[in-house]
């Protein structure tokens, strides 16, 4: 029985989930949750959560990468398995994966070692805090929290095969030429160590062309194989051995024991974190950057670290290399990742976690340790929840929700019952096909679409967001997958998956040997498919037809993801294609769209316009710096004007000639993109453009026929205030452009009321000393921007100066942002670097940084300029108790006034934002909200005076 969509959004906003499962079970209340243990399963701790805006269920994001020991696999494609996946101490164990349905997700910002992660889970998703007992749901997270991190079990035998170390060698240093006869060089000291490994040849001496000798070790045939990754199946002693090989050959061992590998191949270093895991050694993640290459070119360079703690001596073939490793300083590794923040976002899709026996925690990417979930597997919102605890069909449960909520139950027509299964139907068929063309992806036969998204600089976390795939050449293969899911032939056609040739045979594959995106709905489910061809004959790029469920005229490609992006508050950006708007995502736009293989539509205008809930709805718009590009702009602008309201415009940006979006930002980063941005122009100069650029205006006919031009084209705005003031515009311009030059004036005076020439205003002008209104001679203002920034620079000194008191103050100060930008990023970095070290390590030993060592870390870390200003005269001489000499106690006490101005101006910032959020929404959420913060005013301002913290800022 199918119900109209509104009648069922309705149902669930008239009765809240809580309400709803509270008639029916003991709830507690855990914050702005509820939470008893699950009916569903018999169990002593409460696992089962309640939330009025989600469902009862936490889990984590699809694209959430899991350590398997093959390397780490999206958690979305294990959903329906089991798996072995690593636990606490470094164990592997088995675990089954679940989908928990759709709910939403909270964005959680981590950062390691001067580098950021983002994670998305449920709010009750379960993880674990160093120095915390129990668990710590998301909702509970804070900044400065440390996750736990899991590394594998230590390794006892290291013994490497010595085929494994040749092959490693030759991999890293070794060519291979027709195919199948190799050699290497060895070059230096260093690699004539590695000749020893090579005991079936004979090293031939030989002389670069400035005189320099070096090794020529020649393998023929037994080297041809060589120059590709062994198989992850080979024993462990090969694996070690081949590691140990390509870091002599390719790696490198800094002074401080730091271990690294380099590779111009990210796909290269991939298959390393996974042999590596696979043999039980710990890597940090991997990270991509610009490099100058041959010819001065720019090439990306991608490098991994090795965690120290769990490799061996063993490992380092070269003196110099084992002897640094040996003599290494570091008594810890930073693998516990430290939260930035956590925030609720508009994400809604369907999640997923695994149920572990035993620990009841499992690895997820870069080694943190989470939470597996507990539950049976129910999901679902008031109507699933009633399903399966009253044992009801869909059409029961709906009535019976209907009488509790006192709402007539429509009945829907026959019609509309078919129209609704078969609209279902369909939907789920393109589901498992978007599932398959992912698990193409990593199979064999895609392995050449897995190199091309790791040639563009895609790793799998993104590919996993995005659900990139692959479509094989073997037209029959997803068809023969559907059918054996019971789906039927003709809706595989109906939905543009198959096609039918007109000679009646049997209907193959639209997408063959293709790299394919999903294209979601505004709800993000999968209604199409594009896809890029990799070799052959064909166009470039094909979409899906137009189904039942799709028109490509309405849609926009990222469309559900730049809903969130937007709420956020960040700028949408209409790019021209696939690639173009996963670069952007990956460098922070995540408001990008594209239009589906069409020229931008009046649909997908106001499609834009409904994504920014902003009162001034003003997309950017952008184009190649070409003529093409520019004559691509004007189409657009042609389109949108018609449509243009209060409020409702565009901004047109133009990119350099000869680069898009990716190519943009692979080469010269977000901030190139973000000046793009900057320079984008309002429709209005775009239409004067349109008309004047190449247009000759030498005569009186030429520009009456530009003016002409100009005021038909304002004449299509249909609303009439828009097109008034566009008109004005336009004739100004016309005006300002063709008039004649003005007659020159004497220089005059400006004229200041109630003043004489020559003498101050009697009277008060603003921003002007008076005869009365001045200040006394000598008398400063104190400037209350400056007085802030020196009370953070004083917060900052007695932390850098006394890190011993980072446990009692490091939590206020990370509740505190900084109103200067470079001040916030630093404490940003001594929050890290203390939160990262306070306390003991895994061995037991105290590992906090004294002051000199963390200058030295900040330092390193880029903050040398800002530090040596920060720790100077100019700082102290306000506050004596933040100099280096001065004992912790005087710190702490002179600290803490210091922080309670500062608390107090952001309480004072927050009040006036809840205020005008009073005016404009006058809610009993927001008047309480001013209630609390007025009377949080008074607390932190009480017995505060101006000059109790710092001598005279």
């Amino acid at each position: 029985m199918a119900f109209p969509p509104q009648f069922l959004e309705e149902l669930r906003t008239r009765l809240a989930l809580s309400d709803v499962v509270g008639k029916r079970m003991r709830l507690i209340r855990a914050g702005r949750e509820y939470k008893a243990p699950c009916p569903f399963h018999h169990e002593k701790t409460p696992s089962f959560y309640v939330n009025d805006q989600k469902g009862f269920f936490h889990c984590l994001a699809g694209e959430t990468g899991v350590i398997l020991p093959d390397g780490v696999r999206p958690i979305r494609s294990l959903a329906g398995t089991t798996q072995t996946v690593l636990t606490r101490g470094g164990v592997w164990v088995p675990a089954v994966f679940k989908s928990y349905g759709v709910q939403r997700l909270h964005r959680i910002t981590l950062s390691r070692n001067g580098l950021s992660k983002t994670l998305y889970a449920t709010a009750g998703h379960r993880w674990f805090v160093r120095g915390v007992k129990g668990d710590v749901l998301t909702s509970g997270l804070r900044p400065g929290h440390r996750l736990d991190a899991v590394v594998p079990e230590a390794r006892r035998d290291w013994t490497l095969d010595p085929a494994g170390v040749a092959h490693g060698i030759v991999f890293g240093d070794g060519s291979v030429e027709r195919g199948c006869y190799g050699h290497v060089h060895l070059h230096g000291k260093k690699d004539r160590v590695l000749a020893g490994w090579f005991p079936d040849q004979t090293p031939v001496e030989r002389f670069t062309e400035s005189g320099k000798p070096y090794l020529r070790v020649y393998g023929g045939r037994a080297f041809g194989h060589m120059k590709a990754l062994p198989s992850l199946e080979e024993s462990d002693a090969y694996l070690l051995g081949f590691l140990a090989g390509y870091l002599a050959a390719d790696g490198h061992v800094a002074k401080d024991g730091t271990v690294m590998l380099h590779s111009a191949n990210r796909a290269h270093l991939e298959w390393v974190r996974a042999a590596a895991l696979r043999v039980g050694i710990a890597t940090y993640g991997i990270t991509t950057a610009i490099r100058k290459g041959l010819a001065a070119a720019d090439c990306e360079i991608s490098r991994i670290h090795f965690v120290t703690s769990t490799m061996n001596p063993a490992l380092f073939l070269g003196e110099t290399a084992r002897q640094r490793f040996e003599a290494a300083q570091k008594s810890f590794d930073r693998l516990r990742w430290v939260v930035v923040s956590v925030e609720e976002t508009d994400r809604e899709e369907e999640v997923y976690c695994a149920e572990v026996p035993g620990e009841h925690a499992f690895a997820i990417e870069d080694n943190i340790l989470t939470g597996n979930c507990f539950g049976c597997g129910a999901h679902g919102d008031i109507i699933g929840f009633v399903m399966r605890h009253d044992n009801l069909a869909f059409p029961e449960a709906v009535e019976a929700l209907a009488g509790e909520a006192g709402m007539p139950v429509p009945r829907p027509t026959e019609e509309d019952k078919q129209k609704y299964e078969r609209r279902k139907t369909l939907h789920d068929l393109v589901e498992q096909a978007a599932r398959w063309f992912e698990q193409q992806l990593y199979a064999p036969a895609g392995r050449a679409g897995l190199e091309y998204f790791q040639r563009r600089g895609l790793d799998t976390d993104i590919m996993a967001r995005f659900r990139l795939g692959f479509a094989p050449g073997d037209s029959g293969a997803l068809r023969q997958h559907l059918l054996k899911l019971n789906y039927a032939e003709e809706d595989m056609v109906t939905v543009g998956l198959l096609r039918r040739p007109d000679d009646g045979r049997t209907p193959y594959s639209f997408f063959r040997n293709r790299v394919i995106f999903p294209v979601t709905d505004r709800r993000g489910q999968v209604v199409a498919f594009g896809g890029r061809i990799l070799e052959g004959d064909g166009p470039k790029y094909v979409n899906t037809s137009d189904t039942p469920l799709f028109h490509k005229g309405t849609l926009l490609y990222g469309l559900s993801r730049a809903r969130q992006a937007a709420a956020d508050g960040k700028p949408v950006i209409v790019a021209e294609g696939y690639m173009d708007v996963i670069a952007l995502v990956r460098a922070g736009f995540e408001g990008a769209v594209a239009p589906l293989g069409t020229a931008l539509t009046e649909t997908q205008v106001q499609e834009l316009w409904k994504l920014i809930p902003d009162a001034e709805k003003v997309p950017f718009l952008c184009f190649d710096g070409d003529n093409a590009g520019r004559r691509a702009a004007w189409r657009a602008v042609e389109r949108i004007l018609p449509h243009l309201a209060p409020g409702q415009s565009a901004r047109v940006a133009f990119l350099p000639e000869g680069e898009d979006p990716d190519s943009l930002l692979r080469l010269h980063g977000p901030r190139a993109m973000q000046e793009v941005l900057g320079e984008a122009i309002p429709l209005s100069e775009a239409v004067w453009r349109m008309e004047t650029e190449g247009k000759p205006t030498g005569t009186p006919e030429s520009k009456a026929a530009v003016k002409a031009a100009l005021e038909a084209r304002v004449s299509t705005i249909a609303d009439r205030d828009v097109q008034v003031f566009y008109r004005t515009e336009m004739r100004r311009r016309v005006d300002e452009a063709f008039a004649p030059p003005p007659r020159p004036r004497p220089d005059r005076a400006p004229w200041v009321p109630g003043q004489r020439p020559g003498q101050p205003p009697r009277r008060h002008v603003p921003g002007m000393p008076g005869q009365r209104t001045a200040p006394p001679p000598g008398h400063r203002r104190r400037n209350p921007g400056n007085l802030a920034a020196a009370r953070e620079r004083v917060l900052l000194a007695v932390i850098i100066n006394h890190p011993e008191l980072f446990d009692e103050l490091g939590e206020s100060l990370g509740m505190l942002p900084f109103a200067d930008p470079a001040l916030d990023e630093l404490r940003r970095a001594v929050i890290e670097a203390l939160a990262g070290q306070t306390g003991n390590d895994s061995a037991g030993n105290d590992s906090g940084l004294d002051a000199a060592s963390l200058c030295r870390h900040l330092s390193s870390a880029g903050f040398d300029t800002i530090v040596g200003a920060l720790l100077s005269e100019s700082t102290y001489v306000h506050a004596g108790f933040a100099r280096p000499e001065a004992s912790a106690l005087d710190a702490k006490k002179g600290w803490w006034p210091t922080w309670r101005h500062l608390h107090h101006r952001q309480v004072m910032v927050d009040l006036t934002e809840a205020k005008a959020a009073l005016a404009r929404d006058n809610s009993e959420a927001n008047f309480a909200r001013v209630v609390a913060l007025q009377q949080e005013v008074i607390r932190s301002g009480m017995g505060m005076t101006d000059d109790e913290d710092l001598e005279d800022a």
